[in-house]
C-alpha cells in the first residue's frame, strides 16, 4: 500500500470515528441527590446523624 493510499484510509477512518462518536454522546449521570433525594429531618436522616455523633465520639473528635 502507497502513501497516499494509506493517507486516505487514515482520513476516511478519522472521518467514520467523528461520526460514530456524535452518534453517541455521553449522558449525563445523575448525581446521588437526584436519585435518592434529600430529606431534612426524616427517619434515616436521624439515623445517620446519630451514626455520625456515635462514631465521632469513639473517634475522640469533637462534634
Amino acid at each position: 500500500m502507497n502513501t497516499g493510499a494509506l493517507e486516505q484510509e487514515l482520513t476516511d477512518l478519522i472521518a467514520r470515528v467523528e461520526r460514530l462518536e456524535e452518534m453517541v454522546k455521553p449522558i449525563a449521570k445523575p448525581t446521588w441527590r437526584q436519585v435518592l433525594g434529600t430529606s431534612t429531618g426524616d427517619e434515616r436522616d436521624r439515623e445517620a446523624a446519630r451514626l455520625g455523633a456515635e462514631w465521632r465520639a469513639s473517634e475522640g473528635k469533637p462534634e
